[in-house]
């Protein structure tokens, strides 16, 4: 019951981001947006969390998702880990 609330959570909150404009570091902007989905094992159980991979030509794609929820880059959430 607890993996189905947690992944319904994180559907909910991809559901309700928008584009917005990324620009990484060096200031390359992001101008290609698509969706994805990145598993997590967590402590109630695998889920997948939806996010939006933002892109640019010869640049590795950023995860806005991934740094609001502080997830790590690896499979295992940091209660695991």
């Amino acid at each position: 019951m607890g993996t189905l609330v947690f992944q319904e959570n994180m559907r909910l909150r991809a559901q309700r981001k928008r584009r917005v404009d990324v620009r990484d570091a060096d200031g390359v902007e992001r101008s290609s947006v698509r969706a994805t989905e990145r598993q997590l094992e967590a402590v109630l159980g695998t889920i997948a969390v939806p996010r939006m991979a933002y892109q640019a030509p010869a640049s590795r794609a950023l995860h806005r998702m991934d740094a609001v929820l502080n997830l790590p880059r690896e499979r295992f959430c940091y209660g695991l880990r």
